[in-house]
C-alpha cells in the first residue's frame, strides 16, 4: 500500500509547505508574558480608598450641586463644659421671655419635706411588702 504524499502537487518541489509549526517560544519569552499578565491581573482592581472616597460618574452632569456626605457634620465647636465664662458666638441668641421667670419663685424643699412625701407613698409601700415577703 503506497502513503499518500504530503506535499500536495499545488508547489513547486522543495518548496516548504505553508502549514509549517508555529515558532515555539523560549522559556525566557513565555516567563516574560506571565510577569506581564500577573502584573496586569495585579492592577485591575479598584484604587486605594475607593470605598471612602467614591469616584462618582455623574461629576460631569452640570447643573445638578455636588452631593453632600451625611457623615460630615457642622464645623461648629461645642463647648463640652458649661461655664458662666463662656464666649458668646457672634449672632446673639434669641432674647428669653422673662417675664414668666419672675413671676415663678423657686422654692427648695428641706430633706425632710422630700421624704415625706415618699414615705407616704402607697406604691411605694407596696413595693417594698413585695420585697420582703419574697
Amino acid at each position: 500500500m503506497k502513503q499518500p504524499v504530503k506535499n500536495s502537487g499545488t508547489k513547486a518541489p522543495g518548496a516548504k509547505a505553508s502549514t509549517s509549526k508555529a515558532k515555539k517560544k523560549t522559556r525566557a519569552e513565555l516567563n516574560s508574558e506571565g510577569w506581564e499578565r500577573k502584573r496586569q491581573k495585579k492592577h485591575s482592581g479598584h484604587a486605594a480608598g475607593s470605598r471612602a472616597h467614591p469616584e462618582t460618574v455623574e461629576a460631569g452632569k452640570s447643573g445638578q450641586s455636588k452631593i453632600r456626605d451625611p457623615r460630615i457634620g457642622s464645623k461648629k465647636p461645642v463647648a463640652l463644659i458649661v461655664s458662666d465664662d463662656t464666649p458668646k458666638s457672634a449672632k446673639p441668641a434669641k432674647a428669653a421671655v422673662p417675664a414668666k421667670s419672675d413671676t415663678l419663685v423657686e422654692t427648695r424643699l428641706t430633706p425632710e419635706q422630700e421624704l415625706a412625701p415618699l414615705e407616704n407613698d402607697d406604691r411605694l409601700d407596696a413595693l417594698l411588702e413585695r420585697l420582703d415577703n419574697g
